[in-house]
């Protein structure tokens, strides 16, 4: 059950962290836009 948790926890880390790249190439991408 601890290794099955402690992989959930690493997957929700990463794909937060991927979340947020998109949501940053998103940023980018309106600003440009606008400009």
């Amino acid at each position: 059950m601890l290794p099955f948790t402690l992989d959930v926890g690493i997957l929700s880390t990463y794909v937060n962290q991927v979340i947020k790249q998109i949501r940053k190439k998103n940023e980018i991408r309106n600003i440009t836009e606008k400009h």
